[in-house]
């Protein structure tokens, strides 16, 4: 194991125990007081209804079904495809940006939960959630929803957002050219950075990251699920998102909504993690000659040249202000026609926390010449 990841695990270990018998759980579902607005919102649950009959299923070409919101104007010659992340699914993730672009006659929006959330495939083989499928069911989804389009742009947040930066770093190489989607004018990165600049972001990045080793470690995810569903999830809930009840962004409606999700597949979430780092190291050889377009290194060192907006929060607790300018730095190559915008007193919720200025960021970027 690499010589910072040690430390890092070890923290994490650490962190989880003593966090296990300090930590008094609050009850989310019941207790109105940990919401600055506990009252639900009526058009908030006609919303979630509205959304729930646009939502159909796509099937990729190795035959996995994806559940997908479909909305906005189909009939646009413009496309949108937002990428969700973990732990959230694709309504949880992008609410206010399909609320905002999805009313537009401009767009025609397609969000999938992704593999191993909703009513999506789901698998108890990591092998199924290896970055090489995933950014295939990307390529997929293009070729579907982009056919006659004359521009598609993707957005994606958390792992969204990694498999946004492989796509344009793997369909803009040379070698790929077979491959190429010429049709996607622009790449939207929030909050998480490119994976190999994620590597570079050093010991901070190791530590804000712990996770991502805890969930490494054999029986790790089977025991956790266990003991976060005996709470009904209101500890882990109160740990991620106990600042947006705080803040009146969020009430015990959208508790209940992530509540639903974990129940179903948590554990198919953490598994992205475990098939791309534990996973992935021992059966590397075998991924490379499965996928040679996505674990071959030559294909990051050449930059992405498709347009990028990288967005970040800067008061993300999980990634460093490093690894994102790294991000930027090295693995963006088309910098004049490219944006990195860092953005104050946001954390990795900044969806959901400051909905305008993501969408306008957006907005302006993808509409710029």
């Amino acid at each position: 194991m690499n010589r910072l990841a040690k430390p890092a695990l070890w923290t994490a270990i650490i962190a989880i125990g003593t966090g296990s018998l300090l930590y008094k759980s609050k009850d989310y579902e019941t207790d109105s007081s940990l919401y600055k607005d506990p009252i639900i919102k009526s058009s908030d649950v006609e919303f979630v209804a509205q959304i729930q009959k646009k939502t159909t299923t796509f099937s990729t070409r190795d035959k996995k079904q994806l559940e997908i919101i479909d909305t906005g104007n189909s009939a646009s010659n413009e496309l949108i495809i937002f990428l969700h992340g973990c732990p959230q699914n694709n309504l949880l993730t992008f609410w206010k940006q399909i609320e905002y672009f999805g009313n537009t006659k401009q767009y025609h929006i397609v969000c999938p939960n992704m593999r191993g959330y909703g009513n999506s495939f789901k698998s108890d083989k990591l092998e199924d959630y290896v970055i090489g499928e995933l950014v295939q069911d990307v390529y997929d989804l293009v070729s579907h929803y982009g056919k006659g389009k004359d521009k598609v742009h993707i957005v994606g947040h958390d792992w969204g957002a990694i498999l946004v930066y492989l796509y344009g770093s793997i369909y803009s190489h040379e070698s790929n050219t077979s491959l190429i989607q010429n049709q996607v004018k622009n790449l939207v990165m929030i909050n998480v950075a490119h994976p190999m600049a994620f590597l570079q972001g050093g010991i901070q990045q190791y530590l804000k990251s712990y996770y991502v080793y805890l969930v490494n470690i054999p029986g790790a995810i089977e025991f956790g699920t266990k003991r976060l569903e005996k709470d009904g999830f209101c500890r882990f809930f109160g740990e991620i998102f106990g600042d947006l009840c705080t803040k009146g962004i969020y009430t015990p409606f959208h508790f209940k909504l992530h509540q639903n999700l974990w129940h179903e597949c948590l554990k198919y979430n953490f598994y992205w993690y475990r098939a791309n780092v534990s996973y992935s190291i021992s059966h590397f050889n075998q991924l490379a000659s499965k996928y040679p377009h996505v674990y071959g290194k030559h294909q990051y060192k050449s930059g992405i040249k498709i347009p990028s907006l990288i967005l970040h929060g800067e008061a993300d607790h999980f990634l460093s202000k490093k690894s994102i300018q790294k991000s930027f730095d090295n693995y963006i190559q088309n910098k004049n026609e490219s944006k990195l915008q860092f953005v104050p007193n946001a954390s990795h919720w900044i969806c959901w926390e400051q909905p305008q200025l993501v969408n306008e960021a957006i907005q302006n970027f993808i509409k710029s010449p």
